[in-house]
């Protein structure tokens, strides 16, 4: 033990002033009698010397003599050595991605969990440089590399993860690089062990419960013109076998489809949607697991440009009425702008109409002529463009 200020110790010369004013103010009692020689040769009773003492010395000067002594300690700071950990710099990297908002196996979540493991860290090395860094596809420093705890504390505190991906081995050594060549500890906080090594990285894991995920989503027109049809990739990452079924929907229907996956598998599913009506579709997974946020997904088709059309011949209301009601079509005229679609109506094309050609009652010179046996009224042709040159 050592004392930060000895020099407060002179204070104990007090004790002798309080002692001494005490003696002071106490008075013996006097008792008159009728003779004192009745006493001259009766031994002293030793128990009268201790009754003495304890009448000088009472219960009040004890208390004034510890609250000097308590004063006189408070003031020179007694401490003990002990010896605590210390490095050149210490970094604390907490995964950040969307992945540690899930709910851990303990029934908290897995970013909790992982802030009190860092602020645990931090308060081990009170002395140390300490830096705080968010892994993820973004990542970014909460804190610099420096000895002010208290901003290293307030940073783990605020802390909230992202929705980005996992962080790249890249991505890890940018952020320590930016920290400089003292870093003499490395804690990687997650959920899981990253799929990379760094010298010297430790890690440190708080697993997430078990969760069913959608791990990808698309939509595509189906090429026979029949609605669209929906690609999703489910993953099983509990320990039992699960039945999974992803609903999509474009808003006013929906399809459903469901698969038997094992664990730690992962398998693709296509979702022919016929009747689908609406360019923005959704997938969803009905169900509770450790992470919300892969059970949904959402993809947009791409918006149909205008389609130009070139009419020859005379094109009667229903022709009209089926062209304008699948696409967005504006009409040409005899404009020399390139049409998208050449409609011919009851009449006989040249030969120099080029790309697609639907017939409506109506013949093609070289390819199509009306009254052909087993030729419908209404054909769709492309007629390819020869090569310039």
């Amino acid at each position: 033990m050592i004392l930060t200020a000895p020099a407060y110790l002179y204070l104990l010369l007090l004790a002798l002033g309080v002692v001494l004013l005490h003696l002071l103010r106490t008075r013996q009692r006097g008792v008159d009698v009728t003779a004192l020689f009745l006493w001259d040769d009766l031994p002293r009773d030793p128990r009268a010397k201790a009754a003495v003492i304890r009448l000088r010395i009472d219960s009040l000067l004890l208390l004034q003599l510890l609250t000097l002594a308590a004063i006189v300690l408070a003031l020179v700071g007694p401490s003990v050595w002990t010896r605590r950990p210390s490095l050149s710099g210490l970094a604390l990297v907490v995964d950040g991605s969307a992945s540690v908002r899930a709910r851990a196996e303990d029934g908290g979540i897995v970013a909790d969990d992982l802030r009190e493991a860092a602020l645990a860290l931090l308060a081990l090395y009170p002395s140390t440089p300490v830096a705080v860094l968010e892994m993820c596809s973004a990542p970014r420093v909460l804190a610099a590399l420096s000895r002010d705890h208290e901003t290293a504390r307030r940073a783990l505190e605020t802390w909230e993860p992202t929705w980005f991906a996992n962080g790249s081995r890249d991505d890890l050594g940018a952020l320590l690089e930016s920290q400089g060549e003292s870093l003499e500890r490395i804690v990687y906080l997650t959920d899981e062990a990253p799929p990379f090594s760094w010298p010297g990285l430790e890690v440190v894991t708080v697993p997430a419960g078990q969760n069913v995920a959608l791990t990808a989503f698309s939509v595509r027109e189906d090429p026979r013109g029949i609605g669209v049809v929906a690609f999703a990739r489910l993953r099983n990452d509990t320990r039992d076998d699960r039945e999974i079924a992803v609903v999509v929907s474009d808003g006013e229907w929906s399809t459903q489809v469901a698969a038997l996956i094992a664990p730690g598998e992962e398998q693709a599913l296509v979702l022919p949607f016929p009747a689908s009506r609406g360019r923005v579709f959704t997938a969803t997974l009905d169900l509770e697991d450790a992470f919300a946020g892969d059970n949904l997904r959402t993809w947009s088709l791409p918006q149909r440009g205008e389609w130009k059309v070139r009419i020859l011949g005379e094109m009667d209301r229903f022709v009209r009425a089926a062209l304008t009601s699948v696409e967005a079509v504006r009409l040409l005229g005899s404009e020399a702008e390139e049409p998208d679609l050449t409609v011919v109506c009851g009449v006989e094309a040249g030969a120099d109409v080029r790309g697609s050609v639907l017939l409506v009652g109506a013949s093609l010179r070289g390819v199509v002529e009306v009254g052909d046996a087993g030729c419908p009224r209404a054909q769709a042709h492309s007629v390819e463009r020869p090569q310039e040159g």
